[in-house]
């Protein structure tokens, strides 16, 4: 028997009590208002308070405004009237789809994408400024659209600070630099730097690297990671490598940078270039036979042990079952997709809910990870810290009430991708299909695939791990996927690349419609 994905049934029911016209009243705004709280104060939404007042922006209204309430509102139906709380609005969704706010959600993606530690390139990482500067902005606007129980919670994670990094050719020309995640601190030192072609042990091997910076071109994703060459590096007593993706990843332009986590020790030193870096570097080299004088500038620290947060807040249900939508908010770089546009979806859903005035069978909880890039310097599987933290040791009660999960880390709305695809357990790929069919039809130019099982990659899988079932915005095939060939973890992640409002908003009516289905 297939277990139904139900937190209220919003279709398909008959409603008990119809909705009551009520004479019109005038409000007077009064400071801290927004027009979603005086909604539910009246009974009705603020799509109508909008509607009657001509106010085109709804997240814009002032104290001593006077607003009618109710010239055509209708009151919603009560708790003790009405088993469930069910509309159709229209012959493709409910109120709660109708709720969708799209230009808040960018807002929010926006904000996010806009913090970041060096000012070069961005980054957001685990417990640095940005990353603390994203968890309050995030907190605030938790709070602000009415979330209840909203909570940050602490948990421990390796902390890493990316300020600078730049390359001095000469007095006035510099090449910005991307980071990994390892310790490496230098004042425009002066300093040399060789050729290691792909940073092998047998290109290493006759070179003299001590105390110099060891330039190399790797492919991360078809030959081997950045750990690799780095410790190789490290060994010989290089004082770091800069690593160009030849192929693979981060093949947008001549200028895009790109990195990975570094999935080894803090203290063998990696950076990263762009190609038009790597050929003035390797150029440089060559005209000073095979070794260049630079000065470095850079600012890397990873520290031991300290402090990443995450943030939840909920929509209480009827019952303490609970489904948990879930994103990230740090990331490389500026990260306008991986996962700013995750985090502002899942805020925006958060949104639709509590402005439709709905109340859930189910309690939605709406957890913001941090550290999920990286988290734990040393180790292999050194990413997805925060999720792991949250459900092992913080709040492992968590997974008794859990129904499922939604993880919304994937699917970015880039231009120009067609194909999408989500990932669930085996036993909710029917359930998955069928509930997100007729929100596809309404999308004819993409396809969006369903598939299984989920994988260990995305945060999904600590969730899992603790026995709840998960369903995933997911990947299609590298070949097909422009995002992981071009911007996954790179400069490019960013709007400048390209940004599909379209696609946007059908994640949030696919994710929506798994959650209410």
């Amino acid at each position: 028997m297939k277990r139904k994905f139900i937190s209220v049934i919003l279709s398909g029911a008959i409603i008990t009590s119809t909705a009551a016209s009520v004479m019109a009243q005038d409000y007077v705004v009064k400071k801290g208002d927004t027009l979603c709280s005086i909604a539910r104060n009246f009974n009705t939404t603020y799509q109508v308070l909008a509607e009657i007042n001509n106010i085109e922006n709804p997240n814009l209204i002032f104290p001593n405004q006077v607003l009618k309430t109710a010239e055509t509102a209708q009151v919603m139906p009560s708790k003790d009237k009405t088993e469930e709380v069910l509309s159709v609005n229209n012959d493709n969704g409910n109120i709660i789809l109708n709720s969708i706010d799209t230009k808040f959600s960018e807002t929010v993606m926006d904000k996010l994408a806009s913090l970041g530690d060096n000012p070069d390139v961005g980054n957001r990482s685990s417990g640095s400024k940005a990353e603390r500067q994203a968890a309050d902005y995030l907190f605030n606007t938790m709070k602000e659209i009415g979330l209840s129980n909203v909570t940050e919670d602490k948990f421990t994670a390796d902390t890493w600070s990316f300020e600078k990094a730049r390359i001095y050719t000469s007095d006035d020309e510099y090449i910005s630099l991307g980071g990994y995640a390892t310790t490496l601190v230098s004042d425009m030192e002066d300093t040399e730097i060789v050729y290691g072609g792909r940073g092998t042990a047998d290109d290493l091997k006759d070179l003299d690297v001590k105390d110099k910076l060891v330039l190399i071109e790797i492919d991360q994703h078809n030959d081997w990671w950045i750990n690799h060459p780095a410790y190789q590096a490290y060994l010989k007593g290089a004082k770091a490598v800069v690593a160009y993706n030849n192929s693979g990843y981060a093949q947008c332009d001549d200028t895009t940078i790109g990195v990975q986590d570094i999935c080894g020790p803090d203290y063998a030193p990696a950076l990263g270039t762009n190609k038009e870096g790597f050929e003035k570097l390797k150029k440089l080299i060559d005209e000073n036979n095979g070794a260049a004088k630079v000065k470095l500038d850079v600012k890397s620290v990873v520290t031991k042990d300290g402090s990443s947060q995450n943030l939840w807040g909920e929509i209480p249900g009827k019952s303490d079952e609970t489904i948990m939508i879930i994103a990230h908010y740090d990331g490389y770089f500026h990260s306008a997709f991986d996962d700013a546009s995750g985090a502002a979806t899942v805020m925006g859903i958060a949104k639709a809910v509590i402005d439709s005035g709905y109340k859930p069978e189910k309690t939605i909880r709406f957890v913001f990870h941090g550290a999920e890039e990286w988290g734990k310097s040393g180790v292999e599987y050194d990413w997805a810290k925060g999720a792991y933290e949250q459900i092992t040791n913080v709040h492992p009660e968590w997974a008794k009430d859990a129904f499922a999960l939604l993880n919304i880390d994937g699917m970015y709305a880039i231009t120009g991708q067609k194909d999408y695809a989500l990932a669930t357990v085996t036993e909710l790929r029917d359930y998955t299909e069928e509930a997100i069919s007729d929100v596809i039809k309404k999308y004819p130019d993409y396809s969006v695939i369903v598939k299984s099982p989920t994988s260990t990659g995305t945060e999904d899988f600590s969730y899992s791990q603790a026995g709840v079932p998960a369903i995933v915005a997911s990947d299609v095939e590298f070949e097909d996927s422009s995002y992981d060939q071009n911007i996954y973890h790179s400069t490019m992640d960013s709007k400048l690349y390209g940004f599909n409002p379209e696609v946007f908003k059908m994640v949030h009516e696919i994710f929506t419609t798994l959650l209410f289905d």
